[in-house]
């Protein structure tokens, strides 16, 4: 169950960066303003006095208010083509059929599954929006991979990562919360050692979204370790938990 919350939170993600966005022409807004000019609009209520005391025998009548049928308008080819998604944004949808099939299932993660995901889509040190902009940038990548494992001492982690961009991020869910003394630490792992690549914290009842420091080489293992607050130059606890990016 817990590793199905925390898929459906990386899915509810997915959803938010899966299509870039777009700026309309300006051809487009020149046509939203000529059918604009060009419906008919509906014509002003007609007020209708109150009734009196006199009931049926007062002269004032009931009037309803006349409506005009508004014409239905079929999209342009212009505006068909800023609405369709189209080129790598529609591809990443049929390369992950799991994201279609968990979209409602998202949405009420996001409101009922214990942890808001956008107040915790950045870990600390790192804004919304740069934690948002990194991973727009992993996710429309050509060559976008993915990996989750258990965490040993409980809940999920996901990494996403870009060998072309050299750039990754962890998903962490349901982490155990440490004392104030403690800090999760993150780490490239290659033929060279240990790299370290960022703290974060967490608590149990939400996800969070850290991207790593550094640059990410072809093979390296992502890990995770229990290090004192403010981090450690070299692991000093085993790993609880390594994900493999070859």
């Amino acid at each position: 169950m817990q590793r199905e919350v925390a898929e459906l939170r990386e899915t509810a993600l997915l959803l938010a960066h899966a299509a870039p966005p777009v700026t309309p022409s300006a051809e487009l807004r020149s046509s939203l303003l000529e059918k604009i000019a060009r419906t008919a609009q509906l014509p002003p209520q007609q007020i209708v006095a109150p009734e009196t005391a006199g009931g049926a025998g007062d002269d004032h009548e009931r009037v309803a208010p006349q409506r005009r049928p508004v014409p239905e308008m079929e999209p342009s080819e212009t505006e068909a083509r800023v609405l369709r998604p189209t080129g790598a944004a529609e591809r990443r949808w049929f390369t992950r059929p799991a994201a279609i099939l968990g979209a409602a299932a998202a949405a009420a993660a996001l409101f009922f599954g214990g942890g808001a995901v956008i107040s915790a889509v950045s870990g600390p040190g790192q804004s919304q929006e740069a934690t948002a902009s990194a991973l727009d940038e992993i996710y429309a990548a050509p060559d976008f991979q993915r990996a989750v494992a258990d965490v040993s001492t409980g809940g999920t982690a996901t990494l996403v990562w870009s060998n072309e961009l050299q750039r990754s991020a962890i998903v962490a869910d349901g982490l155990t919360s440490l004392p104030g003394d403690r800090t999760y630490e993150l780490w490239y792992i290659g033929d060279d050692g240990a790299v370290p690549a960022g703290t974060f914290d967490t608590t149990t009842d939400s996800a969070v979204t850290q991207v790593l420091k550094g640059e990410m080489s072809p093979g390296d293992v992502v890990g995770i370790t229990v290090e004192p607050v403010g981090g450690s130059d070299q692991p000093t606890t085993d790993p609880i938990v390594a994900l493999p990016s070859a």
